[in-house]
Parts: structure tokens; sequence; C-alpha cells
């Protein structure tokens, strides 16, 4: 019997390491501040802050304009894809964007964010 047993807590040691290290091997951590290329319509000095706390801050310059912008909101994760949902006064310009993260690189778009 007492072979059996060892077995078995030998069995389900495994089994916890194998779930252990499926679940770090999941989604990749987006949080962290990115700036924009400029490839999209945003200058190079706007930059995007997703927080570990689920939630997210942009700012930088207005293209075209001499003013700045500021846009706070929520951002959920689903494996590289990474959807934020804007709140506030730039809200209804933006509303809610999904797009993919590889390699440090968000891409919403045309708008391509670089992991700092």
């Amino acid at each position: 019997m007492q072979a059996r047993t060892k077995a078995i807590v030998a069995l389900a040691v495994v089994c916890v390491g194998a779930a252990l290290l499926l679940a770090a091997c999941g989604a990749p951590d987006v949080s962290g501040t990115y700036k924009s290329t400029g490839a999209g319509v945003l200058s190079t000095e706007a930059t995007l802050t997703i927080n570990s706390d689920g939630t997210f801050k942009a700012s930088g310059p207005l293209p075209m304009q001499d003013s700045t912008f500021e846009l706070t909101g929520t951002w959920t994760q689903d494996g590289d894809q990474v959807t934020l949902e804007a709140e506030g006064p730039f809200a209804s310009l933006v509303s809610v964007k999904t797009g993919a993260y590889e390699d440090g690189t968000l891409t919403f778009g045309e708008e391509i964010w670089q992991k700092q």
C-alpha cells in the first residue's frame, strides 16, 4: 500500500507542476509603458501605459493641433488579444479597440506601440 500511495502522491505533484507550467506559459504580460511608433496618426511622443490593475492611460500631442490628449480606461486580455475600453472626454473618438500583442509590440490597426 505504501508504494501505491507514494505513486499517487508523485503523480499529483507532477500534475500540479504541469498545470503551473502551462499557466506560466499562457498569455504574455502586456503591462508596462509603450511609445507610439508614429505609424498611424499619433506622433512618436504619444505614450500608452497599461497597468496590471486593469487600467490604462494614453497621452501625447494631438495630430496637427497645438494641444495634447489624455485618455484613460480599462483593458482586458484574451491570449495575445488586448482590448482597450476608453472612458472620459476622448472616449467617443476611440471607444473600444482590440489589438494584438507580439514580441513587445501592440498593434491596433495602423497604430503600433512599442514596449519600453
